[in-house]
């Protein structure tokens, strides 16, 4: 921007600041009269055009509406907020956003009535001001170089760098190395203009290749200064120096009378001795310790010491929050309740949650850690006034009440209190246990739900072929013919077509036309989100586990979402299709204190694993993990799952991130649910998205234990792996060995049998099988978008035909693309819907995934459940049977074995070459039925349908399966 017009913007901001005066008087003094709330927003640059204010009750994440600014002044754009359209009006978002969400200027500010009726948005800033801001405290100012140092306590900087990114963009990241070392620590040189216009630049400390990260994400603002400084395991950016002098970093209560004391620096062993240490309770009177020792108890220094008291805790009567833990030469710190939780003082089997019958509605909550706990009664979803009903506390952490009356219809909270400093009296908390919420952040509803769902249909896993979607995602386009877009009820309508092409199934009857026969359906428990807006989301940040989200329901209030999700299930299950959930239980949307709905409410601490010094560990990538090993979590996770197979009839999971799911866990979920139906789906990912405590439960913890998992290993193989951009066997003929093991179920590699492994090539995470392949090839100019479909059939072929569950990403069969994008958790519609002019444009591939699932579906000679089956009836011919290969071919012979197949013998050639590549055969009159153009379990109507000379010639980049005639 140019001088003169920089001169001319800020003489126009002079020449209004008299009517602005005068306007802001009257508006205030109207304010006064209908409770209206006055909101400035400035934009230093005078650029205000296109800029709205977007509003909603915070305390529900109801009632959002954006507003037009009444006028401009000189304090910017004027907004009029009525307060009496937001819930109660005491608690109100604030976030100006511009045109379509093309833009906005985060975070989200929160207004409170102690800040007066008058606030103040500065761009860039991120408090809600009230009183009239300094313009300048978001303008470039000073250097062009922003200096950030970083501190670590044990002086432990090898490997440590500073990962830096534009923040408003969410552009422009770049890791950058320290160029000095100081007394405080690391030194890092940040050149502003590197980053966007350089007034908003995110910082975070990191270690290798991402092996360790120093959470969170903090953001430098112009107004810090030049200079800024950073603690290890401190969240705070601070613009002064801080006291880095060593600190104890919490005492956390372990036992009845033990304390592990987390200090920031380690202390020498010969220097941990029980003088040294106190611990006073909340009258400052000195706790007696009767021994202390190093955590491990060997070594030079120890940074976690065992305090062992004289006499036990009694955690609802003694006000911990007041407990201090000193140590000389160390600055205090206070207690906080943890592995005592576990003991078996704590642990119940009783039922939870609302507990409703005509007799009377009991209440149950553990809230082992709590003074206090009530429940608030209301009539309504929003607003009203609460009953208020006290608990009292029960045996083994828990609290109850009875009040005598059926409250079906009624919403309820939860309130509790306790000598812990996270419990908050004033907040109000979603019960764990609620089966159906009018938010996240909202309240639950008393019900009894009576809506049929049909049985789901029997047959046994061997035969299942998983077809993964989202349900707006799959109903959402204008081409759909579906009436409810988005919705729950979208997947419930039969006979829906595309408008003008009716020879275009679309919705459920696409299903049908497909073949598959079980669902995978993405995340729809609960999750963080304004269920009032159509901000898109995968919903992998789940709140509350045993509610459906209400962002698919018709309607927010009432009982909608639990309704609908149930006729969902039940449409399905008549068709003959199964439904699988995709569950997020390794971690919750609880990362802050801030964002703090029921668990971390009830026992703040209890349900998260934290590392010695009181923070959150995060294997999840997203904020915590969820320690599934406590034994009150694990009995949640294990009621959850058996009330959406007992009351939903769903026919299985899928579990994100399982490798946070300690495998005892697992071992008794699946024992639980496979005694309600030993057919049920139970599979999940083998990996966790960063370091976690436990013992992950990875490929091949699940040998024989009842559960699948997916088998990444032959994914890449197949295309390629998903965190680099090289080929895999479809693109150029590599990784054949790897390959080879997933056609046999992978039980060469981590299973015991090939229904423990999930064959695919795509999922909703990373790109679409038809991007992959066009971003690995798309530098060969020899390659077209017709090799790629080649590619893509033999990719299709691999996955349909081998040993082991099939799955296929929703739209795959008719080339899915999301343009290229790797990770469209949060994107628009756009990127994400399934468009059903794909279908017209792909027939033929839609065609040749419709006659592989058919084939499958015929012939149990894929679908071989044990392992000695495999190895029996499953021979390479170059391995196994002695006849050469072409070069980087594959071809193998099935015989039916035990299975019953009509077939006696099938042969299956892949060629991944450019060309026609020619194939030995055994003996006998062999007949097609896949080729490169047609696929089924009936022979082709093209091309060459019988060999039975001892050679077959499969065409470039194309497979081959063929049975032999008559044989026995």
């Amino acid at each position: 921007m140019g001088q003169k017009e920089r001169l001319g913007r800020v003489a126009g901001a002079l020449l209004l600041a008299l009517a602005g005066a005068f306007y802001f008087s009257a508006v205030l003094e109207t304010a006064g009269q209908e409770v209206v709330l006055v909101v400035h927003y400035l934009r230093p640059m005078g650029d205000y055009k296109g800029w709205t204010l977007w509003t909603w009750d915070d305390k529900t994440e109801a009632d959002s509406q954006e507003l037009t600014a009444v006028d401009q002044g000189v304090d910017g754009l004027i907004f009029r907020v009525v307060k009496e359209n937001y819930g109660d009006g005491t608690q109100i978002g604030l976030l100006p956003k511009f045109g379509n969400w093309e833009s906005k200027d985060p975070p989200d500010r929160i207004w409170a009535p102690e800040m007066g009726d008058e606030v103040w948005i500065l761009t860039g800033y991120p408090k809600l001001l009230s009183e009239k801001p300094d313009m300048s405290m978001t303008q470039e100012k000073g250097g062009q170089t922003l200096t950030v140092h970083y501190h670590r306590p044990e002086s432990d900087y090898k490997g440590w760098t500073l990962w830096t990114w534009d923040d408003k963009t969410e552009e422009d990241s770049r890791e950058l190395q320290a160029v000095d070392q100081d007394d405080y620590g690391l030194v890092f040189r940040v050149t502003k203009k590197d980053y966007g216009n350089g007034t908003r630049i995110g910082l975070l400390p990191k270690f290798g290749n991402w092996i360790n990260k120093d959470a969170p994400d903090r953001v430098w603002f112009p107004f810090m200064g030049d200079e800024v400084w950073i603690v290890s395991g401190d969240p705070e950016l601070h613009a002064e120096r801080p006291d880095i002098s060593p600190w104890i970093r919490g005492g956390f209560v372990d036992g009845p009378a033990e304390v592990v004391v987390s200090l920031s620096k380690g202390m020498d062993t010969k220097d941990i001795k029980a003088q040294r240490f106190s611990i006073n309770d909340a009258q400052g009177k000195e706790i007696p310790i009767l021994k202390v020792e190093g955590q491990p108890p060997s070594g030079t220094a120890a940074r976690e010491i065992k305090v062992t008291l004289s006499r036990p805790f009694e955690l609802r009567r003694d006000q911990l929050d007041k407990f201090t833990v000193s140590a000389k030469g160390y600055r205090s710190g206070n207690l906080t309740i943890r592995g005592i939780l576990d003991s078996s003082a704590y642990i119940s089997d009783m039922p939870m949650g609302a507990i409703v019958s005509t007799q009377g509605t009991l209440f149950r909550v553990f809230a082992p850690t709590a003074s206090q706990v009530q429940v608030l009664l209301y009539e309504q979803a929003v607003g009203g006034e609460a009953r208020v009903v006290d608990m009292s506390p029960a045996a083994n952490g828990l609290w109850e009440v009875t009040v005598q009356e059926d409250l079906r219809g009624i919403y309820y909270t939860l309130k509790a209190q306790g000598g812990d400093p996270r419990f908050d009296l004033q907040r109000e908390l979603i019960d764990p246990y609620s089966q159906c919420n009018t938010a996240h952040n909202g309240r639950g509803l008393i019900l009894h739900d009576e809506t049929p769902v049909a049985d789901g249909p029997q047959f046994g896993i061997d035969e299942a072929i998983v077809y993964e979607l989202h349900i707006r995602d799959f109903t959402i386009d204008e081409h759909s013919g579906i009436q409810h877009k988005g919705k729950y009820l979208g997947l419930t309508e039969e006979g829906t077509t595309m408008p003008g092409n009716s020879e275009i199934k679309t919705g459920l009857d696409h299903l049908l036309e497909l073949g598959v026969n079980a669902v995978q359906i993405m995340p729809i428990q609960d999750f963080e989100n304004d269920e009032s807006r159509d901000a898109y989301n995968w919903g992998y940040m789940p709140v509350h586990f045993n509610s459906p989200d209400g962002w698919y329901a018709t309607q927010r209030f009432g009982p909608a979402r639990v309704e609908e999700f149930k006729r969902l299930v039940d449409a399905l299950h008549r068709n003959g299709i199964k439904v699988v959930m995709d569950v997020v239980y390794n971690h919750t949307a609880e990362t802050s204190p801030a964002k703090i709905f029921s668990f971390n409410g009830l026992v703040p601490g209890y349900y998260y694993r934290l590392k010695e010094d009181g923070s959150y560990w995060n294997g999840s990538g997203t904020g915590n993990e969820c320690r599934s090993e406590a034994p009150m979590v694990r009995k949640f996770i294990l009621d959850s799952v058996e009330y959406w197979v007992k009351h939903y009839k769903v026919d299985g999971f899928r579990f994100d991130l399982m490798g946070l799911i300690d495998l005892e866990t697992m071992v008794q979920l699946t024992q639980k649910l496979r005694a309600i139906d030993p057919n049920l789906l139970i599979h999940g990912e083998p990996w966790a998205a960063g370091q976690t405590p436990i013992t992950p439960t990875v490929k091949g913890t699940q040998r024989g234990r009842g559960f699948s998992v997916f088998g990444d290993h032959f994914r890449d193989a197949i295309k390629g792996g998903v965190f680099d951009l090289n080929p895999g066997y479809v693109q150029a003929g590599i990784n054949i060995d790897r390959v080879k093991k997933g056609i046999q179920g992978s039980i060469n590699d981590f299973t015991d049998s090939p229904l423990e492994t999930l064959n695919y090539v795509a999922c909703h995470d990373n790109r679409t099988f038809w991007d992959r392949l066009k971003i690995t090839t798309e530098r060969q100019a020899d390659i077209s978008d017709a090799d790629r479909i080649r590619m893509d059939k033999m990719g299709a072929v691999l996955v349909l035909t081998s040993q082991g569950i099939p799955f296929i990403h929703s739209g795959q069969e008719m080339l899915r693309t999301k343009g290229g994008d790797y990770n469209s958790y949060n994107k628009p519609d756009a990127v994400n819907k399934i468009r059903w002019q794909w279908k017209v444009d792909h027939r033929d591939v839609f065609d040749y995934y419709r006659g592989l699932i058919a084939l499958r579906k015929a012939h149990p000679i894929f679908r071989m459940k044990i392992r000695q089956e495999v190895l029996d009836n499953l021979k390479f011919f170059d391995d196994h049977l002695g006849i050469p290969v072409p070069p980087r071919c594959i071809a193998y012979r099935l015989t039916k074995g035990s299975s019953g197949d009509a077939w006696s013998q099938v042969i299956l050639l892949f060629n991944p070459n450019e060309g026609r590549m020619t194939f030995s055969l055994p003996k006998g009159k062999w007949v097609v039925t896949v080729d490169e153009d047609e696929a089924g379990e009936n022979p082709v109507k093209t091309g060459s349908r019988v060999f039975s000379k001892g050679k077959a010639r499969v065409p470039g980049r194309s497979a081959m399966v063929m049975y032999l005639e008559g044989g026995s």
